[in-house]
């Protein structure tokens, strides 16, 4: 956990990816918690924003990372190609597949890399 100088809550790892000593490469698939979370301009106070994604994988993948909402519809697909071993960071501003901004809500965010699958929750608010 990460705190800032009034000893708030900064970031918060819901886990940590070993790293190799010889290559420095992630020894292992993994998915964090967006950052921040919840995000959007209500959090901010601005008139955008977004959030981050971050995953680590050990070998090269073809990697694909999807944003749902909880009806299960695909809403925007952020990542979709082989990626190289080590640790990756997408973004994502609020819009879908369109460009359009979606509502404020609860959304899940997928990676499949590899035989690798996970999904977390993430919580926009405009």
């Amino acid at each position: 956990i990460l705190f800032d100088k009034d000893d708030w809550i900064l970031k918060y790892v819901e886990s940590v990816t070993l790293i190799d000593g010889t290559t420095g490469l992630p020894t292992g698939f993994s998915l964090q918690q967006n950052y921040p979370n919840p995000f959007g301009s209500a959090v901010t106070g601005t008139g955008s924003s977004a959030t981050l994604i971050q995953f680590n994988i050990p070998e090269t993948a073809q990697v694909r990372l999807v944003i749902y909402n909880l009806l299960g519809q695909k809403v925007r697909t952020l990542l979709d190609g082989n990626f190289e071993p080590g640790s990756h960071v997408a973004q994502w501003d609020g819009r879908d597949d369109s460009g359009v901004r979606v509502g404020a809500g609860v959304y899940l965010y997928r990676i499949k890399a590899g035989d690798f699958v996970k999904k977390k929750k993430m919580t926009l608010m405009w």
